[in-house]
């Protein structure tokens, strides 16, 4: 852990445009064939779900700015105890401001001081009358305002709020059209045309057996169950009440294989063998080329001749190129003062020249690293046991039947 080794490298990256050369399909199909292990496959489904909100309509929104406006002015009222028509005072003349905003608005009772140039700033948009700053839309409240102090270089004023929300009437049509879309479409063939339908886009999901959430949607287990039951069917929508919002959900595509199928991974192997023959094509182009120093290397891929300082055993970071452990050790196994033999990693091709190899410095104690080999030693105990029981085919797994 202590050695370090230091040096010169060249890199040359296996994506360059000079080595390509085609891959056939022949070459893919090989490669799936005897790296099935590399493509093993988590049981998932592919999820497509279109969000309904449940948002109030313009009727709504006119419904609840007459209700703050009604708010503004006195009222007659008549007291069935007394038998006497009474004055019921509003958020205009009312004398117990926070009692009123506490008991008619769905925020509490709280003094805003404003300077001036805030204040204007706010007059600008909003019309104000008899120093109450008239009912306005802002994001999903109805407001409306009450000055209450003015002075050279501030006003003081409060606020009385009131959630925008759909009314029943208007649930009930979002409702209604939700059932009615899944009604006369019992089996979704295409959805774009379902899209179009729903006025909505569809967003795409890939869930696990055991996920508690939904991209999207949050926390939705419920969702997850539903499209891993036995008895869900292919592209048949299913409804669900997210309190906030309608969704109309279908599976479009089952996926229980052990391995993925070639066709899901036939472009990634594409890229893997097109780079791994570019890598054979540097690898052969070095090895022909007359070099006595990395710059002639260098040279002839147009590349630079990078240093690397103290590089330790224990890094899995090389140099400029990031994570790649097994050019550490390449490094560390090259021989002192010489070019070395061309090494293939994922991303390309290194050549190394390792000048200094610095002493191990042994600590005089070893019982730190003694309790750091414990440590790691201990922390593997449940891994291994899991693996172990991974082993014994016979196990079922039936935790998700339980939440």
């Amino acid at each position: 852990q202590t050695v370090t080794v230091s040096g010169q490298y060249v890199f040359i990256f296996n994506d360059n445009e000079e080595f390509f050369s085609e891959v056939s399909e022949k070459d893919i199909k090989k490669y799936y064939k005897n790296n099935k292990s590399d493509f093993s496959n988590t049981p998932n489904r592919e999820v497509k779900y279109f969000v309904f909100n449940l948002t109030p309509s313009e009727s709504d929104k006119q419904d609840i700015l007459q209700e703050m406006v009604d708010l503004i002015s006195d009222k007659k009222v008549f007291n069935k105890r007394t038998k006497v028509e009474e004055l019921d005072s509003g958020f205009q003349n009312t004398s117990n401001i926070e009692f009123f905003i506490n008991q008619y608005g769905d925020n509490k009772y709280n003094l805003k001081k404003l300077s001036l140039s805030e204040f204007e700033e706010l007059t600008k948009n909003n019309s104000i009358k008899n120093n109450i700053i008239q009912p306005y839309f802002d994001k999903d409240v109805c407001r409306m305002g009450r000055i209450l102090n003015t002075t050279n270089d501030s006003v003081d004023l409060v606020y009385l709020d009131r959630v925008l929300y759909a009314s029943d009437q208007t649930l009930n049509e979002i409702y209604s059209n939700v059932f009615d879309l899944i009604n006369n479409n019992p089996k979704i063939e295409d959805y774009n045309i379902f899209s179009k339908k729903a006025d909505s886009k569809p967003r795409t999901v890939t869930l696990g057996k055991m996920d508690q959430s939904v991209p999207g949607l949050g926390a939705s287990r419920e969702l997850v169950r539903w499209a891993f039951n036995n008895e869900t069917a292919l592209n048949e929508p299913m409804f669900f009440d997210l309190e906030d919002k309608y969704i109309i959900a279908f599976v479009a595509k089952v996926s229980d294989e052990e391995v993925k199928p070639i066709e899901e991974v036939y472009d990634e192997i594409a890229t893997i063998i097109q780079k791994n023959k570019s890598a054979d094509l540097i690898y052969d182009k070095i090895n022909v080329l007359q070099y006595n120093s990395l710059t002639d290397i260098a040279n002839a891929f147009n590349v630079k001749v990078k240093s690397i300082q103290e590089l330790r055993m224990n890094s899995d970071v090389f140099g400029s190129e990031g994570y790649n452990p097994g050019a550490v050790g390449a490094f560390f196994g090259a021989p002192d003062t010489d070019v070395s033999e061309p090494y293939i990693s994922e991303s390309g091709v290194f050549v190394f020249k390792k000048n200094k190899t610095n002493n191990i410095n042994y600590p005089s104690d070893l019982t730190r690293y003694k309790q750091l080999i414990d440590k790691g030693h201990d922390s593997q105990i449940d891994l291994l046991l899991i693996d172990i029981l991974k082993e014994d085919k016979q196990i079922v797994d039936n935790r998700f039947n339980f939440y």
